[in-house]
């Protein structure tokens, strides 16, 4: 059951930092590196808890080459998932967490919400 499980991760993590074409004008409305209060440090959290999450599925995959893995990596983490991916994520997770329960995505999804939370849906990376 262990390769069903890697397959579903393979889809999470793929889809995590995609914007969905039926969305794009929620992605034109914040084209600018988020900015305010809590922002930066908000983002910082997201980009560690994500990276950490990420990086564990991947290792376990046939994605394995590091350049390929940073990649796919750095794509997600230049801009925040919206609330809707974000729900999308967290049912596939609940899949997931069936087989692969020490899995660190709970901690990556909650510094996404805060993250979104103080610097917008679909935020890119704050400057700095």
């Amino acid at each position: 059951m262990r390769g069903a499980a890697a397959t579903v991760l393979i889809a999470l993590a793929a889809c995590g930092g995609k914007q969905p074409a039926t969305t794009t004008t929620t992605q034109s409305t914040t084209a600018a590196p988020a900015t305010g209060e809590g922002c930066a440090s908000a983002y910082a959290a997201y980009e560690t808890e994500w990276r950490v999450a990420l990086s564990g599925e991947l290792a376990t995959t046939a994605t394995s080459e590091p350049e390929m893995v940073e990649d796919i990596i750095r794509d997600q983490l230049a801009t925040l998932p919206n609330r809707v991916e974000l729900a999308k994520l967290r049912t596939v997770y609940a899949v997931v967490d069936l087989f692969v329960s020490d899995a660190p995505w709970p901690r990556a999804f909650a510094a996404a919400d805060e993250a979104i939370a103080r610097c917008g849906e679909r935020a890119k990376r704050p400057p700095g």
